[in-house]
C-alpha cells in the first residue's frame, strides 16, 4: 500500500540524487579544464600582447592605432570567455578564476584608447 509507494519513491529520489551528482562530478571536471584552457590562452594572448601588440616601440600611429583596434577585439572576445567560466565557477562554488595579466592588458588598452583618441582629435583639429 502507501508505505510500499513511499519506500518506492525514497528509493527512486536516492537514485536520482546518486545520478545527478555524478552529473555535477562531470560537469566540475569540465570547468577546470576549461579554466585551465582559458589560462594558457590567455597568456598567449599576453604574450603576443607585449611581442606584436601596439605599444612595440617604432610603429608609425596609423599602425599602432590599427593593433589597437585588433588587440582591443581580441581582448574583449577573452573577457566574455572570462566572465562566462568565472559564472560556471560560481555555479559549482568554485573559487573563481583570475587573470591579472589580462587585468593588465585592459588597463594598457584602456589607456592607449584614451591617448590615440587625443590624437585623433588633434590631429583633425590641426
Amino acid at each position: 500500500g502507501l508505505r510500499q509507494l513511499w519506500r518506492r519513491l525514497l528509493s527512486l529520489g536516492q537514485e536520482r540524487n546518486l545520478k545527478l551528482a555524478q552529473l555535477q562530478a562531470g560537469f566540475k571536471r569540465d570547468v577546470a579544464k576549461s579554466a585551465k584552457s582559458l589560462a594558457l590562452e590567455v597568456m598567449q594572448f599576453c604574450n603576443d600582447f607585449d611581442m606584436n601588440g601596439p605599444m612595440l616601440s617604432g610603429l608609425a600611429p596609423p599602425e599602432t592605432m590599427e593593433r589597437l583596434h585588433k588587440y582591443q577585439t581580441m581582448y574583449d572576445k577573452r573577457e566574455e570567455e572570462v566572465v562566462a567560466l568565472q559564472k560556471r565557477e560560481a555555479l559549482f562554488g568554485l573559487v573563481p578564476s583570475e587573470f591579472e595579466t589580462l587585468a593588465r592588458v585592459n588597463g594598457e588598452l584602456a589607456k592607449l584608447g584614451t591617448l590615440y583618441s587625443l590624437y585623433e582629435r588633434v590631429r583633425h583639429a590641426v
